[in-house]
């Protein structure tokens, strides 16, 4: 049983580390310019690994996406309180855009 723990820890630790490396990519060049060979050399794994863990780039690309918009949305709902004064509400949301740019603005434009 513990082989199996140690496995199962191992397959994670590589789909974090391709999920990092992959949203490095899209913030430098954006979706459409990365290849999943382009990901698998970032990572230092074969593209098999990529597509055995994703499937497809989309899928990959869908994750990432998900990751962040709910980090966002984590950020957001626990340092905006409506109950602040609308200055010090707009400053923090502002804030938390700012942290998120260049990842919410490549994203843009590769969905739009």
């Amino acid at each position: 049983m513990v082989i199996i723990g140690i496995r199962e820890e191992s397959k994670q630790r590589t789909r974090e580390l391709i999920l990092v490396k992959a949203q490095e990519l899209l913030e430098e060049n954006g979706f459409v310019k990365i290849s999943s060979k382009d990901i698998a050399q970032k990572s230092n794994v074969s593209q098999g690994t990529i597509f055995l863990h994703f499937q497809t780039k989309e899928n990959l690309l869908n994750s990432i996406l998900s990751s962040n918009i709910e980090s966002l949305e984590i950020e957001l709902k626990s340092t905006c309180n409506p109950k602040d004064s609308l200055e010090n509400f707009l400053k923090s949301y502002l804030d938390i855009l700012i942290v998120y740019e260049g990842f919410l603005s490549r994203a843009y434009k590769d969905y739009s």
